[in-house]
């Protein structure tokens, strides 16, 4: 169970206000990215609606304890079955829906990747969402809420789950297994913890990440070669446009952790430039993202800039 208190904190008070007034809605909508702690708030939240030790969730009365051992019978996950969440798998919840709880009066409901639901599953629960019979609580789970139906969406009281602060994010990673050597590198590219693990694993980035380092070796120390190597290399490496992407999203990354002083001892030659200087590059790599996404080749963008950095 994560700690919602630290990971997040608004999200956490904003549910302790409200269960301490007793105004919980009957459906909320929790939209955020992978990693973000969206099905664990859940639980957690569920544990809340039940727990009689506390008005926030005790973590270890036996109403805590089976919920987050996803074995309280009064308590209702679905996620896809394949590709989507059908109507039969809503049917199948439904039919607990009206009863009392086998335990106590009321229900709880989540719905991971609610986006997957078909229109007919999700047009099954609209009765339930309106006219809620006895106490039933619904939380829809989704990374990206315009992909849920709009009559769900409308339903549903919106709770927006910000990316994890940095140095949460990055202890979350290192848990994960992800090397200290990569972590802020790929923490740098995306606050999507499910992409990072992805390219953590990823032979064909990893030998990326190695030609973007020494890539900047060469350019720090203003080298020639720093021009040859990104048709040698770059340009042979990264063939369609998304791995192209991800070649300018690890430059500018290590960028950034050059201007905020880390990672500089991989670069001795550093001592030559001035955090101006540093700003300056990136601002030139991300001109030549800019041409590039305009459809300028890859190689020509990374060229022009490379001669950029060169005459100055």
């Amino acid at each position: 169970m994560i700690d919602i208190q630290t990971k997040q904190p608004n999200i956490y008070r904003f549910f302790k206000k409200v269960l301490e007034k007793e105004q919980l809605v009957h459906a909320y909508l929790f939209e955020g990215g992978t990693g973000t702690g969206k099905l664990e708030t859940a639980i957690w939240l569920a544990q809340c609606y039940f727990c009689e030790e506390a008005t926030l969730a005790c973590g270890h009365c036996s109403d805590c304890l089976r919920i987050e051992e996803g074995n309280h019978p009064d308590v209702h996950l679905v996620e896809p079955d394949g590709q989507s969440i059908k109507i039969d798998q809503i049917a199948q919840i439904k039919s607990y829906f009206g009863k009392s709880g086998l335990e106590r009066s009321k229900q709880f409901l989540m719905i991971s990747q609610a986006e997957k639901m078909t229109i007919q599953a999700a047009n099954s629960l609209l009765k339930f969402i309106e006219e809620p019979s006895g106490s039933l609580e619904i939380v829809f789970i989704t990374e990206n809420k315009e992909r849920v139906i709009s009559t769900i969406q409308s339903r549903c009281q919106v709770i927006f789950f910000e990316p994890l602060p940095k140095a949460v994010f990055r202890q979350s990673l290192i848990e994960e297994g992800v090397s200290e050597s990569k972590v802020d590198i790929l923490g740098n590219m995306t606050t999507d913890k499910k992409t990072v693990l992805a390219l953590s694993d990823d032979e064909w980035f990893n030998e990326l990440q190695e030609m973007v380092e020494k890539w900047l070796h060469y350019l720090i120390k203003r080298d020639a070669y720093s021009f040859v190597y990104v048709q040698q290399y770059l340009v042979r490496h990264c063939k369609d446009k998304q791995q192209q992407a991800q070649c300018y999203q690890l430059l500018v990354a290590y960028l950034t952790l050059l201007i905020e002083g880390q990672k500089t001892s991989l670069f001795k030659e550093l001592s030559r430039w001035s955090k101006a200087e540093l700003a300056n590059l990136t601002a030139e790599v991300l001109q030549a993202e800019q041409h590039w996404q305009a459809n300028v080749s890859f190689q020509v963008t990374l060229e022009q800039m490379v001669l950029h950095v060169l005459r100055k």
